[in-house]
C-alpha cells in the first residue's frame, strides 16, 4: 500500500534494480543476493508455472477492466447524484471498495508479471 500506488512501486522498484546493478558492476558487497533474488522469481520459458502465471496475469487483466467499468459507473451515477448526499455518501462507500479491490488486483498483476519477465 503505497501512497502513490502503482507508479510509485514502480519507481521503488526500479530504483531498486538500479541500485542492485551498479552494486554488481562496482563489486558491491554481496552481489549474489540481488541476481539470487531476481533469479529464484523467474520462471523457465515453457514451464508449467509460466503457463499459471500468463493465465493468472490474463485472469486478472479480465477483472481490471470489469472493476474500470464499475467505477466509471459509479463515477458517473455520483455525478448524476450531485444534491442526494445520502446517495452520494453510499456510493462513495461502494467506490471506494471498488478502488480497494482494484488496487489489490494490480498488486497480484504486477507480481504475476514480474514472475514472466
Amino acid at each position: 500500500m503505497l501512497p502513490r500506488g502503482v507508479d510509485e512501486y514502480l519507481e521503488r522498484r526500479a530504483a531498486g534494480l538500479d541500485s542492485v546493478a551498479s552494486r554488481t558492476l562496482t563489486g558491491g558487497s554481496n552481489p549474489s543476493a540481488g541476481g539470487g533474488a531476481s533469479g529464484s522469481a523467474k520462471v523457465k520459458p515453457g514451464s508449467a508455472e509460466e503457463r499459471d502465471a500468463r493465465k493468472a496475469v490474463s485472469r486478472i487483466e479480465k477483472q481490471i477492466a470489469r472493476i474500470d467499468k464499475q467505477e466509471k459507473a459509479l463515477n458517473d451515477e455520483m455525478a448524476a447524484s450531485l444534491t442526494d448526499f445520502d446517495r452520494l455518501a453510499e456510493l462513495g462507500k461502494q467506490l471506494s471498495v471498488v478502488q480497494a479491490e482494484k488496487e489489490s488486483l494490480e498488486h497480484e498483476w504486477l507480481e504475476a508479471s514480474d514472475l514472466l519477465q
